[in-house]
C-alpha cells in the first residue's frame, strides 16, 4: 500500500466534513458524487452502510474509487484521492440515515471533523 495516497487525522480539529448519507435513493447523493468527479469538492467522509451504498452505486452505474475510512488508536484514516466512505452498520435504508446522523455528530464531537452535511432526507411516509 502506498501511504502517499493516505491521511491519518489524528483526534484533533481538522478541515474534513462528516456527510450523512440522508435518503440514499435521493438526489443529494447524486449531487454529492457528481461535484467529487468534477473535483469541485474534497475533504469529506460520507457516513453510510457500505453494502447499502455499493448496492446504489451498481444499479445508477456509477463507477468511483471508493476507500473504506476508518478509525484506528483515536486517528480517522481517509484517502486525499479517493470517495471516502465510514461503514456504519445498518440493515435498511431508514436505519442507514438514523445511524449516519448520530455517527456524524460522534465524529464532529471527537474532533475528528469540523462539521456536519446532512443531504436530504426523505419526507414522504411510507
Amino acid at each position: 500500500m502506498n501511504f502517499q495516497n493516505y491521511m491519518i487525522q489524528k483526534n484533533s480539529m481538522s478541515k474534513l466534513i462528516a456527510v450523512s448519507i440522508g435518503d440514499i435513493k435521493g438526489i443529494g447523493i447524486e449531487i454529492l458524487i457528481s461535484e467529487w468527479k468534477k473535483k469541485n469538492i474534497k475533504d469529506f467522509i460520507l457516513i453510510t452502510n457500505y453494502i447499502l451504498f455499493k448496492k446504489y452505486i451498481s444499479s445508477n452505474n456509477n463507477n468511483i474509487n471508493i476507500f473504506k475510512s476508518y478509525i484506528n488508536k483515536n486517528k480517522l484514516i481517509f484517502s486525499k484521492k479517493h470517495f471516502n466512505i465510514l461503514d456504519i452498520k445498518a440493515s435498511n435504508y431508514d436505519e442507514n440515515t438514523y445511524v449516519s446522523l448520530k455517527e456524524s455528530f460522534e465524529l464532529v464531537k471527537k474532533k475528528f471533523c469540523i462539521g456536519i452535511v446532512t443531504l436530504p432526507i426523505n419526507k414522504k411516509k411510507n
